[in-house]
């Protein structure tokens, strides 16, 4: 029982640094109405859409083909919206393959049911009563690219979007057009 009282200083330390943690963790748990786990995580998933949008859209396809080597699908799309005659969505579409956003959503997705959406609205500020000029959609852990059916609408318990702009060249006015292209995840 003799020169164990720094022991004994030391184990109270201990105590009182293990309460001071688990205070300050049901602290930071209750806080925000009792969503700052949950707010974290969407944050998490926004950050992660987002780049996965700006990674897609900087994205090069194979540069075997030599009509589209050097361009990204930004500028696949653009080309799209410039001139769709010239440009047709089936390239898009099969430059979108090479971009495996499925694959990569896979990585991310506890399950496999989560699915993406990247569209294009001509009038993005009307909400549903502007144009959809670009809707590709596909799933987690597939390498399939289709375009959406007409009328198409997304319903989710959980989602999360991002949103980048590109600017084209419209070809009847000869001015250059900004357009968002948004990216929807639909969660498992």
């Amino acid at each position: 029982m003799r020169d164990n009282k720094g022991q004994a200083v030391a184990m109270d330390l201990i105590l009182v640094c293990i309460c001071v943690s688990i205070f300050a963790i049901g602290i930071w748990a209750v806080s925000n109405g009792g969503q700052a786990p949950v707010s974290e995580s969407l944050r998490s998933r926004q950050d992660y859409v987002k780049s996965m949008l700006l990674t897609t859209l900087f994205s090069t396809p194979d540069p075997k083909d030599l009509r589209y080597a050097g361009k990204s699908i930004s500028d696949l799309l653009c080309m799209y919206l410039s001139n769709p005659d010239k440009m047709p969505m089936d390239v898009v579409i099969a430059k979108m393959k090479e971009a495996k956003i499925g694959e990569a959503l896979k990585e991310k997705a506890v399950g496999s049911d989560a699915e993406w959406i990247i569209y294009a609205d001509s009038d993005a500020a009307s909400g549903t009563q502007g144009k959809r000029v670009i809707c590709l959609h596909g799933k987690s852990g597939s390498d399939t690219v289709e375009e959406c059916p007409p009328g198409t609408k997304v319903i989710a318990t959980e989602s999360t979007a991002a949103t980048a702009e590109v600017v084209f060249p419209s070809g009847k006015e000869k001015r250059f057009v900004k357009m968002p292209i948004f990216m929807t995840v639909k969660w498992s």
